[in-house]
């Protein structure tokens, strides 16, 4: 549990409360470091859409995953809304 933490390779298959607490481990906050949470990134190669996001809504209400085009258009969408809140400030 890093703040430092921005990237994970997963290797194997997480399920249920496990995979909440692998892939939140890269959501902790450290503004002294400057990380951002558009600068996250997590490439798994054990684990489907699908089997992760019944894990988290195990836990809590919707969960949404993007992956392909709409990942990278809200990626682009989050840079930009950020981009003109400093340009407003």
């Amino acid at each position: 549990d890093d703040a430092r933490l921005g990237a994970l390779f997963l290797d194997r298959a997480v399920q249920s409360a496990k995979a909440v607490q692998v892939l939140g481990r890269l959501n902790r906050p450290a503004p002294e470091l400057n990380k951002s949470s558009d600068l996250l990134r997590v490439v798994d190669f054990a684990n489907g859409v699908g089997s992760l996001r019944e894990s988290f809504e195990e836990f809590g209400g919707a969960t949404v995953v993007y992956s392909g085009r709409r990942a990278k258009r809200l990626r682009l969408e989050l840079r930009m809304d950020h981009a003109l809140s400093r340009v407003l400030e």
